[in-house]
């Protein structure tokens, strides 16, 4: 017998992730991630969305496939799809009597969890989505609005500024209000290019264009998080500079750069079979529904400046 699960990694804007504890007469008193069996004719993600509203009362919008994997239990195959839950609305409710924990993701080998949800807790520990700051095209008060909303349910796990066409008044009055949201909220910053803004307001974490590469030295203040990169640009800045990841993009087309060529999926499979020594971020059209191929192409985590910020 073979059956499907659907199952949610969800958070809340502290950064702790949801737990249910078992009360079933199978591994009961174990605790796992909430979500259940998919039901005949009923695909995988309505299944994910059935669930957890069955479960703990929440009407999921957004989300993601992260991992997948199969198990036997007592004569039964089981297929677990783990799904990172990014938008929803309520808030989680025990419909079931059963009991919900809160925990930090770090926190997870201190429990009593279910052993097929081991391997996720590597997963959910490393950052999978940077949110890339758009108030130049919505707006700095309505960014900020929108903002708060998306932390509510940790729509992003690292907030990378941006907003190229600001000047420093704004670029500056921006980062003030977001620094304070991450003082608040604990989700670390980067900033592109403007190491003296960065100095300013003691942001460690920089990303740099592959421009700013060419004439960056290293300075102890910063941390280099990224370098952009596109295909065809030398690699001397990025094997001099070290950084923690490449930005590598477009992958796909994207809207807000029509005329722009993309590197394509194929291709970035290749560049980074040829330099694995890095680690890869993925940016430039990506979707809730390609980012499963996206990550199983060697990508480590993905960034997004507009799909992210999508009102629900």
């Amino acid at each position: 017998m073979k059956v499907d699960v659907s199952i949610g990694i969800i958070f809340n804007m502290s950064g702790q992730v949801l737990l249910s504890l078992r009360n079933k007469t199978i591994l009961a008193d174990y605790w796992e991630f909430p979500g259940g069996k998919r039901e005949e004719n009923e695909d995988l993600e309505d299944a994910l969305k059935r669930e957890l509203l069955e479960e703990i009362n929440i009407d999921v919008l957004n989300y993601f496939l992260i991992y997948t994997k199969s198990v036997e239990i007592n004569n039964t195959s089981y297929k677990l799809n783990f799904y990172r839950i990014i938008d929803y609305l309520g808030e989680p409710y025990a419909n079931e009597n059963q009991e919900l924990l809160w925990l930090e993701p770090e926190k997870l080998n201190s429990i009593n969890l279910l052993e097929t949800n081991s391997e996720i807790k590597k997963i959910i520990k490393q950052p999978l989505i940077i949110g890339i700051s758009c108030a130049e095209l919505l707006g700095t008060d309505n960014f900020i609005k929108i903002l708060k909303k998306k932390l509510k349910t940790k729509a992003f796990d690292i907030l990378q500024i941006r907003d190229k066409t600001f000047n420093k008044e704004k670029k500056e009055n921006l980062l003030i209000q977001i620094n304070a949201l991450s003082k608040k909220y604990n989700f670390p910053i980067v900033i592109n290019d403007d190491t003296e803004l960065a100095e300013k307001y003691s942001v460690k974490l920089i990303h740099l264009s592959h421009e700013k590469s060419k004439i960056y030295e290293r300075n102890q203040l910063f941390e280099i998080f990224s370098i952009a990169h596109h295909q065809g640009q030398s690699m001397e800045s990025i094997e001099r500079l070290k950084p923690k990841f490449i930005q590598l993009g477009p992958v796909f087309k994207t809207k807000t750069h029509p005329g722009k060529d993309n590197i394509g999926i194929e291709n970035c499979k290749d560049i980074i079979l040829e330099n694995k020594q890095y680690k890869y971020i993925a940016v430039g059209g990506i979707t809730m529904k390609t980012i499963p191929q996206v990550l199983k192409s060697g990508f480590s985590c993905i960034a997004s400046r507009t799909r992210i910020w999508d009102q629900n």
